[in-house]
């Protein structure tokens, strides 16, 4: 799979965001990333084992999560964020192969 150099930057950018918030907020003991290619998509997700938050009330305080879903339009992609109180987060971008 070749990638375009703007969408690698964009998913190593919303990468990185993502594992700084869980070593700093998560308390997770795991973290597994996974970037594979399905149906004409690639797809970036990373999941941890951590505390959780509420995705909701975290998505207009923080500059960080805004950040990683205007990155993820920009590049045509969507980001859903999926989080459970005590069991986990999971993040995943789908961004249309060109």
């Amino acid at each position: 799979m070749t990638l375009d150099r703007g969408v690698e930057d964009h998913l190593f950018r919303i990468l990185q965001e993502s594992v700084s918030n869980t070593l700093r907020h998560a308390k997770a003991t795991m973290l597994e990333v996974l970037l594979l290619e399905r149906d004409g998509f690639v797809l970036l997700r990373v999941s941890d084992d951590g505390v959780g938050f509420d995705v909701e009330r975290t998505k207009s305080g923080s500059y960080g999560l805004q950040h990683m879903y205007e990155r993820a339009a920009e590049i045509g992609g969507t980001l859903k964020i999926v989080s459970i109180k005590n069991k986990g987060t999971r993040l995943e971008v789908k961004v249309p192969l060109v």
